[in-house]
């Protein structure tokens, strides 16, 4: 198993469970999954493919730059 099957089915079990927290805010496993897939999609339409290396740069250490960057 890889990590993303391992996270797509802690997804279907804790959908609306806490997945990260950063003082009072926190998003659950069903938010993450919804904004690592709109990560992908901004990803695939600039011409990016499976397999392909991505460059990242976070300035933004709160939970919003975490679910940037781990989508």
């Amino acid at each position: 198993m890889n990590l993303i099957a391992a996270f797509d089915g802690a997804v279907r079990k804790h959908s609306d469970k806490t997945f990260l927290r950063s003082g009072d805010v926190s998003i659950s496993y069903g938010e993450m999954k919804a904004r690592s897939h709109l990560a992908a999609a901004v990803l695939a339409e600039a011409g990016v493919g499976p397999g392909d290396a991505v460059a990242l740069m976070c300035f933004n250490r709160k939970l919003r730059g975490f679910s940037r960057l781990s989508g």
